[in-house]
This record gives C-alpha cells, structure tokens and sequence, in this order.
C-alpha cells in the first residue's frame, strides 16, 4: 500500500486557507465590538445637551476609550457634536436647539475691528522702508 506524503510547504498553506476560510465565515461574529462601532452608534446613545466624557461614553457603549476616540473627533469634526477639550479627556455633547441657536446668535454679533483694507499703511511702510535704506552702510 502506497502512502503518500505531502510537503511541509503544501500543508501549511492548506492550512492557511482552511483558517481563513474560517475566519471569513464567522468575520461578523469573529469581529470585536470597537471594530463594529459606527459613528451612528455614538449618536444614538448620546442624547442633546448631556455632557459625556469620552470614558462615559466608552463605557457605555462597551468598548476601550482608544477605540472610541477616532469616532469622536470624526463627529466633532463633521459638526454633528460638539467637544470641549479638557486635559486628560475631553467632553462631547450634541447640542439643543437652543444652544446651537445661542452659538449663532453670538458668532452673528461678534465684533471685527479689520472689516477693509488698512488705509495709509502702505505708505508709511514704504516711507520707513526708505528711510532705512538711506541710512544703510554701504
């Protein structure tokens, strides 16, 4: 009776396969939760005007804060809450109407004292400019 062998290379990479065949069957089970957490999710569990810090919100929603905090600067960067960055954490919240109308109202008002062009500013840099020049070592 003839026995065949097979190569430790042939073997491993049936191995392989057979794993990852596995793995891709059982992905969504397989997956940790920080992997499966949508910015929708943070959203969901946040309610308007209730300040969470990001390892309230970590617990929360049952993952790691490292996990939680790419989420959370993506949403404060997209506008969709806002954060008030504090030393060791920082605080997230969605806004109330009223804040949010509050946040415009203020930047509506908001004074600048440099609405135009400086007037006579050039001609004085340019004056002083020369008379640098004339004063110069040649």
């Amino acid at each position: 009776m003839a026995t065949t062998q097979r190569s430790p290379s042939r073997v491993r990479s049936t191995a392989v396969k057979v794993a990852t065949a596995r793995k891709s069957a059982t992905q969504a089970d397989a997956d940790p939760p920080h992997q499966r957490l949508k910015p929708r999710d943070i959203l969901a569990a946040m309610k308007p005007g209730v300040r969470y810090s990001t390892a309230m919100l970590a617990e929360q929603l049952g993952v790691t804060v490292h996990a939680i905090n790419p989420l959370l600067a993506q949403l404060a960067n997209e506008g969709r809450c806002w954060q008030m960055p504090g030393q060791r954490s920082s605080v997230f919240w969605i806004p109330t109407s009223r804040e949010a109308r509050d946040f415009l109202e203020r930047q509506r008002r908001r004074v600048t004292w440099n609405k135009g062009s400086l007037q006579g500013y050039d001609e004085q840099h340019r004056t002083f400019r020369e008379l640098c020049m004339l004063t110069r070592h040649s």
